[in-house]
């Protein structure tokens, strides 16, 4: 029996949640097992019931799961089974929802503990707790590592026919080169697990280019990279040009004010097919909201990249503060016809917990109407995303229903060029 099992709970509302294995878990796994601690990974995605999972969930003394939001229904009949099933064992949950809400968390769940942060040191520390008969319960913060490469490489899935990412029409694998961003966008989620922070931590050069030799020897040449902005690296021309012998091709996340010249060239040589940038809105007092309004002076630079052939993948939002029935019209037109991008998403403006717009909406002349996590999805079954956001400044006023159809109308105009990104090769 090993001492943890670390689960990946079902994401029942999308249309697969079974494109990679869980990183952060991959990553507690792989330090617990340096540590010499018997622990498995149970990926509980795919398209078999939750019930059936359950039966296969295997014997352990300690149980970790880590979510988002969308997956609170899920946690929950997996911690009650546990419960229910192996009354002793301890369970602790993680990730960006409890992160978020620790105490609510705590609150709604027969839970031993709540993992606030990164997990490896802490995940370790609860291990050796529990072994001393001292199990730690309560709110736990995780401790950070500053040097990235003390962190071993992720424990890989044995089994990785499972997952169903692909780019080039091969399996595609994830890697990470840094964590945090030292951005603060109003709206994004990436602040929940250390993004807003000007002290992000890179991998070195060597550390990145050995896991990605690993992972060719596993039989894998397709690299995602999941940093929240792979190109705010200080080291970013040594790594690309670090990359560009490895004969791999990759796809990364960053801001279009970093897509100069120069960049675009060493990010083509070193194999990038897939640039992903959040746009957000053509509209400027919008991206004046979001905290974004320094990508207006470079949009040009999407022509570099399209000149350099990096597929650009775009997304945009609907439900900000700008937002009319005739300002959706005039400047989605517009991005259609001006900018630069092959692929794109839209979503709904989503109060994330744990960020400033859900912990604080009517700073910002917004009502939450539905706590319903669930729904707090960008892209679900059917396009479906989240509207649940009610507006009024006085000057401008919406409904959750308005911002549906803005969705409707933003996706058409946008698909009349572009490629919406359920039709895309790259997954």
């Amino acid at each position: 029996m090993p001492d943890v099992i670390l689960i990946n709970p079902p994401y029942t509302g999308i249309e697969d949640d079974a494109l990679e294995e869980n990183l952060g878990l991959s990553y507690i796994a792989g330090y617990l097992h340096s540590k010499h601690i018997d622990v498995e990974v149970n990926e509980m995605t795919g398209k078999i019931p939750l019930d059936e999972r359950l039966t296969t969930l295997g014997d352990a003394h300690i149980y970790g799961i880590s979510y988002y939001s969308t997956a609170t229904e899920s946690v929950s009949g997996i911690v009650a089974y546990i419960r229910a099933h192996k009354s002793d064992a301890l369970i602790y949950l993680g990730g960006p929802h409890p992160t978020a809400l620790p105490d609510a968390t705590l609150e709604q769940m027969p839970v031993d503990g709540v993992v606030v942060g990164e997990g490896e040191r802490c995940f370790h520390e609860i291990v050796c707790r529990a072994k001393a008969g001292l199990p730690l319960r309560g709110i736990i913060h995780g401790q950070i590592i500053q040097n990235m490469d003390e962190i071993p490489f992720p424990l890989r899935a044995a089994d990785r026919t499972r997952f169903t990412r692909r780019l080039g029409n091969a399996p595609c694998i994830s890697l990470l080169s840094s964590r945090g961003c030292p951005y603060n966008c109003l709206h994004c989620n990436s602040v929940i697990m250390g993004g807003g922070n000007p002290h992000i931590r890179f991998r070195s050069v060597a550390n990145v280019v050995e896991e990605v030799r690993y992972v060719k020897q596993i039989g894998h040449t397709k690299i995602r990279f999941n940093d929240d902005n792979f190109t705010a690296n200080p080291q970013l021309e040594a790594l690309l040009a670090a990359l560009a012998g490895e004969a791999i091709e990759f796809r990364v996340f960053g801001r279009i004010e970093h897509l100069t010249e120069p960049v675009c060239r060493l990010l083509k040589q070193a194999g990038c097919s897939m640039f992903s940038i959040g746009i957000e809105s053509y509209n400027p007092d919008n991206l004046l909201f979001l905290r974004k309004a320094n990508m207006l002076r470079h949009f040009d630079n999407l022509k570099i990249a399209k000149a350099y052939g990096i597929t650009l993948r775009a997304s945009f939002m609907v439900g900000l503060p700008f937002d009319t029935e005739e300002t959706i019209e005039t400047y989605f037109h517009r991005a259609a016809e001006e900018l630069e991008f092959d692929e794109f998403a839209v979503y709904g403006l989503i109060p994330y917990p744990g960020t400033s717009l859900y912990n604080n909406p009517s700073q910002y002349h917004y009502e939450i109407t539905s706590r319903d996590y669930a729904t707090y999805m960008q892209i679900g079954k059917g396009d479906e995303s989240c509207f649940v956001l009610r507006y009024n400044d006085g000057r401008n006023a919406f409904e959750p229903s308005d911002v549906r159809r803005w969705h409707r109308r933003a996706n058409a105009i946008l698909a009349t060029g572009k490629t919406h990104i359920r039709d895309s090769a790259i997954t």
